[in-house]
């Protein structure tokens, strides 16, 4: 099926690629690892995806926001990038929550709190990583 998805491990990050993006080495073992090399996909190259200092969330819905906010995790991980922020709002307070219940579950995640009230308060989260 060329459709399918893998989930792909690199130390404790785990990322999600599309079985077409996937070659297998012939046997190659190397300490009783198995390496898997990933090609390159243009799009990316083309967009030189970097992750954003201020993540900004604002008017999307929870599950959106999510995938944006797994997405810039990621980024993070692959540029060694360690201190972002999340612009998510106040409102009724869901963007916040899933942001929350997301960060929670991430082992990349070092820390994360809210803004001091005169930089946004409760509606900017600043995350820190490992």
């Amino acid at each position: 099926i060329k459709n399918e998805i893998w989930q792909v491990q690199f130390g404790s990050m785990k990322m999600n690629f599309p079985q077409s993006q996937i070659v297998p080495l012939e046997n190659k073992i190397v300490d009783r690892s198995v390496f898997v090399v990933i090609e390159r996909d243009s799009k990316t190259e083309e967009n030189n995806e970097v992750p954003k200092f201020e993540l900004r969330l604002l008017g999307m819905r929870a599950e959106e926001a999510i995938k944006a906010l797994e997405h810039q995790l990621d980024l993070c991980m692959i540029s060694s990038f360690k201190k972002f922020s999340v612009i998510h709002g106040k409102g009724n307070g869901i963007l916040q929550q899933a942001v929350a219940d997301c960060l929670n579950h991430c082992p990349s995640v070092k820390e994360f709190y809210f803004a001091r009230p005169e930089d946004g308060g409760t509606g900017k989260t600043y995350v820190e990583l490992f």
